[in-house]
């Protein structure tokens, strides 16, 4: 009589001669890695952990793999930000815990908003006399709504393509840069250790 194998017996025997290449290994490990990373950046962005807290959880997690954890770090902090929610506590994270100079993003970003607010006042008075003139209608109480403007969602468009550019070198020059260590993600004043 003929063994009844489980699903579980069949794809064993059928892939026991394959194995994971080096690269399929390392890239595994750098999957998991970022996955708990992630996670981390999460609950420090959702105010869970503070700057000392997340330095211990991250030197727990690093201890685990065998990866540039610094530069994966800097890396993953770097992807977060952009022109709308530029995450002022990524912003801290990347200046204070891995070191790395964030004024020119800060000023990119800075740029886009005032840039943005300036073209919105500009269209906003724009549609106001509009209305004003032809439809006579004004006052205070006149708020146009700017995201049903056709002509200010093209230019908007065109003021976010413009500084997401800049902020995309800002970030590609930062990634480049990336010299630092495991021992220098450290501020010299917040080095977690026994309490």
């Amino acid at each position: 009589m003929a063994e009844i194998k489980s699903t579980l017996d069949l794809v064993m025997e059928k892939t026991r001669h394959l194995r994971l290449s080096r690269e399929e290994k390392e890239a595994q490990n750098l999957n998991a890695f970022k996955k708990k990373l992630n996670g981390l950046l999460q609950q420090y962005g959702d105010k869970v952990f503070d700057l000392n807290r997340f330095g211990e959880e991250f030197k727990e997690l690093e201890s685990g793999f065998d990866i540039d954890a610094a530069s994966c770090l800097k890396n993953e902090i770097l992807d977060k930000l952009t022109l709308e929610q530029p995450g002022d506590r990524f912003m801290g994270l990347l200046g204070d815990f891995c070191g790395a100079d964030t004024e020119k993003l800060n000023a990119t970003i800075n740029a886009y908003q005032t840039a943005r607010g300036a073209a919105a006042e500009k269209r906003t008075a724009q549609i106001k006399a509009v209305l004003a003139e032809n439809r006579h209608i004004s006052g205070g109480a006149v708020i146009p709504n700017l995201d049903a403007d056709s002509h200010w969602r093209r230019e908007v468009q065109a003021i976010r393509n413009e500084f997401e550019q800049l902020l995309e070198q800002e970030k590609k020059l930062r990634k480049a840069s990336d010299k630092s260590t495991s021992d220098s993600v450290f501020p010299k004043t917040q080095k977690p250790g026994p309490a």
